[in-house]
């Protein structure tokens, strides 16, 4: 679950959002969030932090390949609360 704040960031990148999920599904998808970051500003000319860019991403539960367990499980089982709450 996320903090009251931790949405916000969203609000004002949602322009920006749309764009770096897609380029990160089509084009960069074995690209860790750092490095994604970096490829953003070198040829895209999107210049974003690398804490905005994991909250975008992850808010689509898109996780990086440098993922550690303990975080993938830990979104898992937002996903599957979230599933549940949705479904009944």
């Amino acid at each position: 679950m996320a903090t009251g704040g931790a949405s916000l960031p969203l609000l004002s990148l949602r322009p920006h959002a749309i764009a770096v999920i897609e380029l990160y599904r089509q084009k960069y998808l074995n690209a860790n969030f750092a490095h994604f970051t970096q490829l953003l500003a070198k040829h895209e000319d999107i210049f974003l932090s690398e804490s905005s860019i994991r909250a975008i991403l992850e808010s689509e539960y898109i996780l990086s390949p440098m993922v550690t367990k303990a975080k993938q499980k830990r979104m898992k089982k937002e996903l599957r609360d979230r599933q549940k709450d949705t479904s009944g």
